[in-house]
């Protein structure tokens, strides 16, 4: 909006809550709502630098891709070639790319949707196999997803109860009282109120959907929860709180997260350990702290110049240099 727009219109709950010239938006917001939703598209300038726990997954010369295998051992249709990753406890490692780069396949990979054609993954330095129909319940509990759209990932015709306690039961035998006792718990963790339980998830917010999506995962009790692009279907404001609990439940839980977006901003703030994706292949893989500050492979360079800002002439000056 910063570089198309003359004049921003800010709505809320179906309200105006303010009307005024970009600049003024930009500059000096009137509405607390404003400044609310300028917070949350702030890029940051820190870094995240958790001490290093354990390995939780160490993923080597990963080959992933669809269609039938060829005689010569690889996917009809490659889409990753020799991706390698360690994610550690209590650590969040970030992967960023651009569409169709391979982010959501390796995620695939790791939660065995999509058996990898070649390479090696160590769950807790002991081998995991590559379909998850070849899992042990104790590796399916530890490898936990939480997808990208939570509509079609929650039945919305089945109670919140109920969808938290499936996994309750399934991995660890909990029913009655006891069940209904961690779904209230699970709801607190995630800063949701306990009478959710009762409802149908089609009645609630894409950013208590958000939440119920995450508490199932939690429910499992996982060493390391995949998400995949998890705020891409929010607003700014609720993507934020959904960050920020994000880095609560790994300072209270110590899990190791592996973090799919093509926001670098939020990777840039939310990760330990970074990776860049480019046509199925690791183009850079650092720290947060050196991708705050560089050097960039050319192609991270590329990504981090085409991201917008909220300086309104930020669209003229890539067009100069084009």
């Amino acid at each position: 909006m910063a570089q198309i727009a003359d004049q921003i219109l800010v709505l809320q709950n179906g309200r105006v809550m303010e009307n005024n010239p970009t600049a003024t938006i930009l500059n000096n917001a009137e509405h607390v709502y404003t400044r609310q939703l300028l917070s949350a598209v702030q890029d940051s300038d820190g870094y995240k630098d958790n001490a290093p726990g354990e390995v939780v997954i160490d993923i080597n010369n990963i080959e992933a891709g669809y269609g039938r295998m060829t005689k010569q051992g690889k996917p009809e249709i490659p889409i990753l070639s020799d991706i390698s990753m360690r994610v550690r406890r209590g650590q969040t490692v970030g992967i960023i790319g651009e569409s169709g780069s391979g982010k959501s396949t390796f995620a695939r990979v790791i939660a065995g949707l999509l058996p990898a054609a070649n390479g090696s993954m160590l769950l807790n330095n002991k081998e995991l196999t590559p379909a998850i129909v070849d899992r042990s319940k104790a590796e399916c509990q530890q490898i936990q997803m939480v997808f990208q759209n939570a509509d079609t990932a929650l039945n919305p015709a089945h109670k919140v109860g109920d969808i938290l306690g499936r996994p309750l039961t399934f991995f660890h035998g909990l029913k009655g009282a006891a069940r209904k006792q961690r779904v209230a718990e699970l709801l607190e963790l995630v800063k949701l109120p306990t009478d959710l339980a009762d409802r149908k998830c089609g009645a609630l917010s894409g950013g208590q959907k958000q939440r119920i999506n995450l508490a199932r995962a939690l429910a499992a009790e996982p060493s390391v929860i995949l998400c995949d692009e998890v705020t891409s279907a929010l607003d700014t404001v609720v993507a934020a709180a959904i960050l920020e609990l994000l880095g609560e439940l790994q300072a209270k839980l110590n899990i190791a997260i592996v973090f799919i977006s093509h926001d670098i901003s939020t990777v840039k703030s939310l990760c330990d350990e970074i990776m860049v994706l480019y046509k199925g292949k690791t183009v850079q893989y650092t720290s947060g702290k050196q991708f705050a500050s560089g050097p960039y492979e050319p192609y991270t360079e590329l990504l981090l110049n085409s991201v917008p800002t909220l300086d309104p002439t930020w669209l003229d000056s890539r067009q100069s240099r084009a």
